[in-house]
């Protein structure tokens, strides 16, 4: 209520209205804003008789401050005084509170914004945020009077603070508005309506009719400045609506004024006339001079211009002596206040004097106290020097403790550096002896490594009689072996002496990775480790040096099949990126290390030392060379292991690509799978299903998959391995694999993502948002690979995303585990759902068709006739629909799920004490009591007589 009245008591005057009318009205916004609220019972609440007094004397100084000033001025000064004296905080605000009002009142706004300084100090302390909110609005309005509008609009930024930390929506309201007039004074609208239509927003959240209607007056306003009239005149409508309905004829007559304005600016004096003589008719009623002066000073120009030269005299006349008559009230008034400030002044000066007497009294009292003090002071200061004496000898003694105590210190600290001094000679010792043993080590382990090849070479040519075929090969690989042991030698050799240079050339880079991969093949085969290589589907020129390359790659591979045991799984994939190179990463599933040898793996010469690696051949020379070679080439590697988890090595080599070579656009993997037979040619809408597959389909042995793919041969080798597994049925489409989806109801869709007329995604997205068709799983195969793609198909729905090439038992193994969950998810719904018919399901999509199901079920329960074919046209799908969707999600035919739970609500009607079985057994919607029973009893194992026994048994017990 206070806000209100602070902004909108008095209306917004324009820039044209005359600055003493401004002057009048703003003042009273100030008295208002700052004391018509006071909070007495604060006061009241505080005890003592020096309260109560305090308190009076602030009520009278209040009721007086409008008819006598200068007598409310020297009771709210003595109330002020009197607080201080007795230590009465709040109350001393409060007097200062007061004390800015009165200063207002009487025209002296700097004392007034010095007695809002005082007590917003003194609220502040005491923790009275809405007190100095207040204050701080009070402030705001009487800088905005003395046009000092920078610190205005500090203030009321202060306030604003302050009501927002503690929530006044009230004080909120009230600043926005006193902004809002603010920048109207200084003529920027935009923000004058910006700070309005906040208070506005408030004042209807509070539903305070009067603040909106002062609003809207002020919004009219603004709107009339901008020359917006059409929207003036709705404001100030809605603003005279509500001032009708509160009968505020003085607001009112301010509205008319306003609308007076706004016809003359529009050239409409007919419409300004009337609007003008309803002003000067409410301000007559009201005995409100000053809004009589304003419309009388609109009526000379209206009739001016309208041809009615006599009548705009005598508005005109009017006007003057109104005006005459104002000036001489208001220097009557001046003249009373000068003589009642005059007797103040007297009565102020007899109070001096006798403040004067006081006063030499309590000099002399002063005196003996200050002898008393000085006596005590002396006693008080030979007592210090005694006790700093005192402490001088005890820091002496504690000075020359702590010097004793340093020497030790240093002392032990220079037998503590000699000690460290010989440890590191010792370990530096250590180091050198470690430093022989690896290489000792590396000579012994680089000799077996040459001496096994020899070996194996020189066996064959040493036996008699002809060298076979596999025996050639065998000397040949060996014999490679030998040189690449050697080259590594040679190349760390100049690497260490800076002699090692790359030589790039332009070539087929994915092509030449793969042609390195493929000599790894036969050695995976050979320990019966999963070896798989994922490049890019794109062969982009790229120039690069085939032969650092190529030892790189070799000696990360040959680690990691060497490592990795038997049943293992050793991976290499390649990103090549035309931005940021060449990223090559090794995995495996091998032994793996510990983290604290990761970092020394690349270290020359060096192996791991334990139980598990010592058994693996190595001269600890590939990983050093490797680093070596990727440093040359300012690149990268790192390694990420665990212990028994395998080991990851990620090397990335800046390499550019040729942006403008045409890649191929076909995604290969070294495990390829056979071709297998022609494809068949693209199936037709209408001819989807073979006769073959509507057979199987109708098999209920074999889960249903839909294979949606655009590609012949690959939708026909799919189809060819998954048959021995699944039922499969095919589309070669988006759109026609969806219209299968929907008709057939599988139980898992595989679908490529590129494809004409409807993508992956966009079938995706329309099996999800389908309630026959949003249980499914769905694998989404493709060659966008991509994270964001990814990202796409997780979010549309898609339960896997499996990128091409893919290995055939990874895609075998991804369906059984969804419908190992599907399975699962079967087994939840007929527990929580099915199970508890009444309860409250899940909230998902196949939690909604089951809910929807039963209550369907519900609404028809004591009806016998009530079947599946009913069912099904509630549900708006066909029977095999509804059959194959409660089969997915209960396990359970749709006449099985009626009949179960019919038994469910039949069981849960027995559960109430006193119900007949054949009352229960019709209401269920069985006719035959023999029949219920029978099926009761296969249900729940007990008859309905013995059930509902068992239960009420079971209730008496609780």
């Amino acid at each position: 209520m206070l806000q209100n009245i602070v902004i909108y008591t008095t209306k917004t005057p324009t820039p044209k209205q005359p600055r003493t009318l401004i002057s009048m009205d703003l003042r009273f916004g100030i008295l208002l804003c700052l004391f018509l609220h006071v909070q007495c019972a604060l006061l009241s609440a505080q005890p003592g008789g020096v309260q109560g007094k305090v308190r009076k004397q602030l009520d009278r100084a209040g009721e007086l401050t409008s008819s006598q000033p200068e007598q409310a001025l020297a009771i709210a000064l003595a109330a002020l005084k009197g607080a201080q004296t007795n230590h009465l905080t709040f109350s001393e605000g409060k007097a200062y509170q007061l004390l800015a009002r009165i200063y207002a009142e009487r025209s002296e706004y700097t004392k007034a914004l010095e007695a809002s300084k005082s007590g917003i100090a003194i609220f502040d302390r005491l923790g009275e945020a809405k007190e100095t909110c207040r204050m701080y609005i009070g402030m705001g309005i009487i800088n905005r009077y003395l046009q000092l509008y920078p610190a205005a609009i500090e203030s009321n930024l202060q306030a604003e603070s302050i009501a927002k930390k503690h929530s006044l929506t009230f004080q909120l309201a009230a600043i926005y508005g006193n902004l809002g007039n603010i920048y109207f004074d200084q003529l920027d609208y935009n923000h004058a309506l910006e700070y309005h239509q906040k208070s506005l927003q408030i004042h209807k959240s509070m539903g305070d009719e009067q603040g909106m209607g002062n609003t809207f007056h002020n919004l009219g306003m603004i709107y009339r400045m901008q020359k917006q009239y059409d929207k003036a005149l709705d404001y100030y409508n809605r603003s005279l609506a509500i001032d009708s309905k509160k009968n505020n004829l003085g607001n009112m007559a301010i509205s008319y004024s306003d609308l007076a304005r706004l016809y003359i600016a529009r050239n409409d004096f007919r419409e300004a006339l009337v609007y003008a003589q309803k002003s000067l008719d409410i301000a007559r009623k009201i005995d409100a001079k000053a809004l009589e002066q304003t419309a009388l000073s609109l009526l000379p120009l209206i009739h001016a211009a309208l041809g009615n030269q006599a009548a705009a005299l005598v508005h005109h006349q009017k006007y003057l002596s109104l005006s005459d008559s104002l000036h001489s009230a208001d220097l009557s008034k001046q003249i009373a206040d000068m003589q009642a400030r005059y007797q103040t002044e007297q009565k102020n000066r007899e109070l001096r004097i006798q403040r004067l007497r006081l006063q030499a009294q309590q000099a002399s009292l002063s005196q003996q106290r200050t002898l008393i003090a000085v006596l005590i002071a002396f006693v008080l200061l030979c007592a210090l020097i005694g006790y700093l004496l005192f402490n001088r000898y005890k820091l002496r003694q504690r000075n020359l403790k702590l010097s004793l105590e340093n020497e030790q210190y240093q002392l032990s600290q220079t037998l503590q550096l000699r000690k460290e001094e010989n440890e590191l000679l010792l370990t530096e010792t250590a180091n050198i002896k470690q430093m022989d043993r690896v290489k000792s080590q590396f000579f012994a382990n680089i000799s077996h490594e040459f001496r096994t090849p020899l070996q194996l070479i020189l066996a064959p040519l040493q036996k008699q009689g002809n060298i076979s075929r596999e025996e050639a090969h065998m000397m040949e690989r060996n014999a490679n072996r030998l040189l690449r042991l050697v080259n590594q030698l040679l190349d760390l050799a100049k690497a260490e002496m800076g002699m090692l240079t790359l030589h790039y050339q332009w070539d087929n880079l994915i092509g030449f990775l793969r042609q390195t991969a493929l000599y790894f093949e036969p050695m995976a085969n050979a320990k019966k480790l999963l070896y798989q290589v994922d490049l890019p589907a794109s062969e982009p020129l790229v120039a690069y040096d085939a032969d650092k390359l190529e030892k790189i790659v070799y000696n990360l591979l040959s680690n990691a099949i060497k490592f990795t045991p038997s049943g293992g799984k050793v991976t290499l994939r390649a990103e090549l990126d035309h931005s940021t190179g060449l990223r090559i990463i090794v995995s495996d599933s091998g032994v793996g290390m510990p983290e604290p040898l990761q970092n020394r793996i690349f270290d020359r010469f060096y192996q791991i030392d334990s139980s598990q690696t010592r058994a693996f051949e190595g001269s600890g020379l590939g990983l050093a060379l490797t680093k070596e070679l990727v440093d040359l080439h300012d690149g990268s590697i790192r390694v990420t292991s665990l212990p028994e988890s395998g080991s990851t090595f990620e090397v990335w080599l800046p390499l550019k690509a040729d942006a403008t070579s045409l890649p191929n656009e076909l995604h290969r993997m070294v495990s390829t799978i056979g071709s297998g037979e022609p494809a068949d040619s693209p199936a037709t809408t209408t001819d989807l299903l073979t006769k073959q597959e509507q057979v199987e389909l109708a098999q209920e042995d074999k889960p249903t998959l839909l294979l949606v793919e655009d590609h012949p041969e690959l939708n026909q080798y799919l189809r060819h391995e998954l048959s021995d597994r699944f039922q499969v049925l095919h589309a070669m489409q988006g759109d026609e694999g969806l219209l299968v989806a929907r008709s057939l109801i599988p139980d898992l869709i595989i679908s490529d993502i590129m494809m004409p007329v409807m993508d992956g995604f966009s079938l995706t997205r329309h099996l999800k948002e389908d309630d026959l068709t949003s249980h499914i799983p769905v694998i989404l195969l493709t060659a966008k690979d991509d994270l964001d793609s990814r990202m796409e198909g997780f979010e549309l729905g898609a339960e896997q995303y499996l990128g091409k090439p893919f290995v055939l038992d990874e895609l075998v193994a991804r369906i059984n585990s969804l419908l190992t969950q599907r399975n699962l998810l079967r087994k939840k719904y007929s527990r929580e759902v099915v199970l508890q018919p009444t309860g409250t399901p899940v909230r998902d999509r196949e939690a909604e068709f089951l809910e929807k199901t039963i209550r369907i079920i519900d609404e028809h329960i004591a009806e016998e006739s009530f079947n599946v074919e009913m069912l099904q046209q509630e549900m708006g799908m066909s029977r095999m629909q509804l059959h194959r969707k409660l089969k997915a999600l209960t396990d359970q035919s749709a006449s099985d799920f009626i009949r179960y739970i019919r038994l469910q609500r039949a069981a849960d009607l027995l559960r109430q004490s006193g119900s007949p079985v054949a009352e229960v057994a019709y209401q269920s919607g069985f006719n035959h009591l023999s029949y219920f029973s029978k099926c009761f009893k296969e249900q729940f194992g007990v008859l309905p007589s013995e059930f509902a026994k068992q239960k009420n048994s079971n209730s008496a017990e609780v």
